[in-house]
C-alpha cells in the first residue's frame, strides 16, 4: 500500500457504493489537489481549464473534457496550469 501519511481522511461514497465523482474547474486561484490516495474509487472530470495531473509516478497535461478513473489506493494529484 502507499505511504500512510498520504492517505486522505475524507470519505468518498459509502460502504454500499464506495465511489465518488467530481467535476473540477481549473483556475489560477484554486488550491492544488495535493498528492493523496484513498480506499474508495474516484471518477474525475476536468470541466474547464488545464491541469498537470499526477497519477502514481506519471505526469500528464489534462484539458477540459478529460476524464480519469482512480482505483483504490492509487496516488494522484493535480496542479492548475495556464489561465
Amino acid at each position: 500500500m502507499n505511504e500512510i501519511h498520504l492517505k486522505e481522511s475524507a470519505k468518498h461514497g459509502d460502504a454500499l457504493f464506495p465511489i465518488k465523482s467530481y467535476d473540477y474547474t481549473a483556475s489560477p486561484e484554486k488550491t492544488p489537489i495535493n498528492c493523496h490516495w484513498h480506499t474508495e474509487f474516484e471518477f474525475f472530470k476536468l470541466v474547464s481549464g488545464r491541469i498537470r495531473l499526477q497519477y502514481k509516478n506519471q505526469y500528464l497535461v489534462a484539458e477540459a473534457g478529460d476524464m480519469f478513473f482512480f482505483n483504490s489506493g492509487e496516488l494522484h494529484a493535480a496542479t492548475n496550469i495556464g489561465e
